[in-house]
């Protein structure tokens, strides 16, 4: 019979700056004592995590929230342990800068990139356009995969939307291949921990174990006067931006979860017919 505590926990999370701890942590899970653990990037976001979850190739994921909530609507077999990052996404509306001006003023008739359906950048977009009047179908996304996706899209058709996160499209921004033409602040907490139920009902203690020792790390993360530095290093963040995020965003302080909040997010994607 196989002994389950030898094997490895898989674990995914977008390669960004708020998965950090995560990085940090794997690199030294030994030594902290902890399970050991897989920690695998994953460039194409919340879509595609779920999906590993579902096929089996991954056992906690580190969602966006809304993202989250949907898939734990839809499948009985994953649930939903923790928030992880308190504060909110803010999410940045791009375009190309060839876009016309017209569609520019008036993000009408425009068609939105997304990495996936169901994604965040898929289902943000969703909410954003409900906020603005418009009411979205199926038709108005082109499927792109990931950021770099994104780009190869956008400069074939200049009139795609693309919402992601903000400072990670900084240097597109300024570099004049995009043009940020407006901000979306998500109205709940950016990050939510999502575990297969045989994972959790196999590794409980061990995956509390882990996520309590992450959610450490990101305080001391927070407060550590190096930690811009790492930031600027890991990731591809200039040291002003990576010092205004630092300040701005809230990581948990323990592991918890509020189902009220949760049945709110999952009112708002049902009266977007996101889900039934």
């Amino acid at each position: 019979m196989e002994d389950h505590k030898t094997t490895s926990l898989n674990i995914v999370g977008v390669p960004e700056h708020f998965n950090l701890p995560w990085r940090l942590v794997s690199k030294k899970q030994s030594a902290l004592g902890l399970p050991a653990f897989n920690w695998i990037e994953n460039p194409s976001g919340t879509g595609a995590m779920c999906q590993q979850l579902r096929s089996g190739a991954a056992d906690l994921a580190v969602l966006l929230t809304e993202g989250a909530v949907k898939e734990a609507a839809q499948n009985p077999n994953i649930r939903l342990i923790s928030f992880y990052v308190m504060s909110p996404l803010i999410w940045g509306i791009h375009a190309s800068s060839n876009i016309s001006i017209d569609l520019r003023n008036r993000l009408i008739n425009n068609r939105f990139a997304i990495s996936r359906f169901s994604s965040g950048s898929h289902l943000m977009a969703c909410l954003y356009s409900n906020q603005k009047g418009h009411q979205l179908s199926a038709d108005d996304f082109q499927v792109v995969n990931n950021l770099e996706g994104a780009r190869v899209a956008m400069k074939r058709d200049s009139d795609l939307i693309f919402l992601w996160e903000k400072f990670m499209t900084r240097y597109l921004v300024e570099s004049g291949e995009m043009v940020r033409i407006d901000e979306y602040p998500a109205p709940w907490p950016a990050f939510t921990i999502a575990c297969s139920c045989s994972a959790w009902e196999r590794e409980e203690a061990g995956i509390r174990q882990i996520i309590e020792t992450v959610l450490s790390e990101a305080q001391v993360l927070k407060n550590n006067r190096l930690a811009v530095a790492l930031i600027c290093d890991h990731y591809r963040i200039s040291e002003r931006d990576a010092s205004s995020w630092l300040d701005s965003v809230e990581w948990a302080g323990e592991i918890s979860i509020d189902t009220k909040l949760l049945g709110g997010i999952q009112n708002n994607l049902q009266a977007l017919g996101i889900l039934n």
